[in-house]
């Protein structure tokens, strides 16, 4: 039993409160001073074990503080989702300070690294960065952000998020580990969950939202709430948003129980998340009319981040192809019941090894 969730919420809602996007314009800056309160009450090492220097909390956590972030201007998802557990597999120490993560694939010359690193969120404003080399043999560093080697191009998504260009020229880690080719797997697994449950937590507070406005805005004389139209459209967003938040929750579990056969069950949640992001913006856009458009509105901090998040990480059609390359020369019925020995997953190092 999880009872200590409910408590987990309620303390990540007061510390961000006051913290959140209001509005659509753009802000890439990382908040530093949400960061310090979530390191202060051991939020930002949940997902790696005490030997490193975590807090000991596992994926299911880390992933419902995710989801209360909302437009919170901080990597946690990087660092304490996707990060924390492989340094905790690699035995590497979390960072002092502030620190985002990236993978890619990199030129090793003498245990010097350098490469391009595309969309590494709020790289400009961390000072570590905690880095997966994708390979035959993967490799987990840590790289000083601050290194004389390292270029950092400022770039954002759609919402406005830091998503920065690193390039790396000759850089020597701070740190360096091996890791399994199943714990590179994860690392893209866990990548894609972050955006699922971030994408639940906005599209649960949308459907708040356009159901205040709703009973707020009046039209010919009464609340827009008592027409018919807007009660199907906030009926069908809210259930929108719960399949959304039933596949977060979902995948969580599947990731945080079962890693070796959760390929699926992640594939199939941000492929839904995503798929199911333009009906919730669309709705809440309809509902708001105009005003919902404006930059001085709350709804656009939260729809901007849905469209972008829907991108990163993999599309919908990115995780679709992945389901069919699951299913490929599998049992389909073991697949979906979850059969242990048939719904097993391989990461894309096994599927080149096979090939």
């Amino acid at each position: 039993m999880r009872d200590y969730l409910d408590q987990l919420r309620e303390t990540v809602a007061s510390v961000v409160s006051n913290r959140l996007a209001t509005d659509s314009i753009p802000d890439a800056s990382l908040d530093l001073v949400l960061w310090n309160a979530l390191r202060d009450l051991d939020l930002i090492g949940l997902g790696a074990s005490e030997s490193v220097g975590g807090s000991g909390g596992d994926l299911v956590d880390s992933v419902t503080v995710l989801e209360g972030l909302l437009s919170a201007r901080v990597p946690y998802a990087e660092a304490t989702v996707i990060a924390a557990p492989a340094l905790s597999e690699s035995g590497i120490a979390l960072p002092s300070g502030t620190f985002t993560a990236a993978s890619g694939i990199l030129q090793i010359t003498q245990g010097r690294l350098s490469g391009d690193l595309i969309a590494v969120p709020f790289a400009r404003d961390c000072q570590t960065l905690v880095l997966l080399a994708i390979g035959t043999e993967p490799f987990l560093y840590l790289v000083s952000l601050h290194d004389s080697g390292v270029q950092i191009q400022a770039r954002e998504n759609l919402a406005g998020e830091a998503r920065d260009t690193v390039t790396l020229s000759d850089v020597l880690p701070l740190e360096k580990a091996p890791l399994s080719i199943a714990a590179a797997t994860a690392w893209e697994l866990r990548a894609a969950l972050s955006r699922v449950a971030l994408s639940a937590g906005a599209a649960a507070a949308i459907v708040d939202q356009s159901a205040k406005y709703a009973l707020e805005r009046t039209q010919f004389g009464r609340p827009l709430m008592k027409f018919q139209v807007i009660q199907h459209g906030l009926a069908a967003m809210a259930a929108d948003a719960t399949a959304m938040q039933v596949a977060s929750i979902s995948a969580t579990m599947a990731l945080n129980d079962s890693p070796e056969t959760a390929g699926l069950m992640v594939a199939a949640a941000k492929a839904e998340s995503a798929a199911l992001v333009r009906r919730v913006t669309a709705s809440a856009h309809q509902i708001h009319g105009a005003i919902g458009f404006t930059r001085e509105h709350v709804l656009g901090s939260l729809t901007t981040r849905l469209w972008a998040w829907r991108e990163e990480h993999g599309n919908e059609r990115f995780w679709y192809g992945r389901i069919a390359e699951i299913a490929r020369g599998n049992n389909l019925w073991a697949l979906i019941t979850g059969t242990p020995e048939l719904s097993g997953t391989h990461s894309s190092q096994e599927r080149q090894s096979h090939e």
